[in-house]
């Protein structure tokens, strides 16, 4: 990580905290691909720059010392956060964990005598996890349209829903990521393609109708994959209209069908700790955020269950 000295930081050598953020982000380039995707480069490099942008509205450059930032700048950085880019509490706790490692990151080496990243907190704001209910894919799934997008796009979302694939697991599947045990189980086993953590999904008879329909298919011959995935601006702009087509009154996008997938497991028995295996999470805890827990239907499927017995 190169030094460069500063007007603003003549007392010592030491880098400045611009410049230990711009190391940290060369080392996600250079480790892309290795152990970091490129949408995890592109989001630290986004990270890097609004911090930048901050600093140079702040003090009129980018490159000031680690004791120039005080607690006082902090929260400055959340009143720029909040009105001159407007985000989220959840972005700028994101922002404000990188602005604390990097300081940390000062304190073990000297550069600094304290952390002021520390001292505020963010409470984190608990979403409704968006999905698809069980008769919304079936809805879908039974949808009839005269043109072939529409009836691939269908497809798709389905396999996804019953998958858990991300659009770019779903777009690179091809033949040698399917395996069949010695039980004549068929399942999807790889690496995902953002974190290259391995998973494994069971796949059903839908699923594998869907693969056998698509091996022919002009795109999945020229690229080697097993489904003809478009691109996913064009992928999410047809996925819209089909959930308009259909009434389905839901922003609907690719990842939506992931956490359909992972609130369907869950809420049918699966473990959080295979989910998480399915799913190539690096914890629990990030898996339970793609899952929402059907408390209401249930309460009423045991309660049926009871009555039944009473009756």
């Amino acid at each position: 990580m190169g030094v460069l000295l500063k007007e603003c930081d003549l007392k010592d050598d030491s880098p400045t905290f611009f410049e230990v953020l711009e190391g940290f982000l060369q080392e996600y380039k250079d480790l892309e691909g290795i152990e970091y995707a490129r949408k995890t480069v592109n989001k630290m490099e986004n990270s890097v720059k609004h911090i930048g942008e901050f600093l140079f509205e702040k003090f009129g450059t980018k490159q000031v010392s680690f004791q120039t930032v005080k607690p006082a700048t902090a929260h400055d950085f959340v009143h720029f956060c909040k009105l001159k880019k407007g985000f989220c509490n959840d972005s700028i706790r994101k922002l404000f964990g990188l602005c604390k490692r990097t300081f940390a990151f000062a304190l073990a080496n000297g550069w600094c005598d304290t952390n002021p990243f520390t001292a505020m907190r963010f409470k984190h704001e608990k979403k409704p996890i968006q999905h698809l209910t069980e008769a919304e894919i079936k809805v879908i799934q039974n949808a009839m349209f005269g043109n072939d997008v529409y009836l691939e796009t269908r497809d798709l979302i389905v396999f996804q829903c019953l998958t858990g694939l991300s659009y770019i697991d779903l777009y690179i599947l091809n033949s040698t990521q399917i395996i069949q045990n010695e039980n004549g189980l068929k399942y999807i086993f790889a690496r995902r393609n953002k974190t290259l953590n391995e998973f494994a999904v069971l796949l059903t008879d839908r699923t594998l109708e869907i693969i056998e329909r698509y091996k022919d298919h002009p795109v999945c011959k020229a690229r080697g994959t097993c489904l003809p995935v478009p691109t996913n601006q064009q992928y999410n702009r047809v996925v819209k209209e089909i959930a308009k087509i259909v009434g389905i009154q839901k922003p609907l996008t690719t990842h939506i069908f992931r956490k359909t997938f992972a609130t369907l497991m869950v809420n049918k028995g699966l473990s959080k700790e295979s989910l998480q295996y399915c799913l190539a999470h690096q914890s629990v805890k990030m898996t339970e955020k793609h899952y929402a827990v059907l408390k209401v239907e249930r309460v009423l499927e045991e309660q049926k269950a009871v009555f039944t017995r009473i009756a």
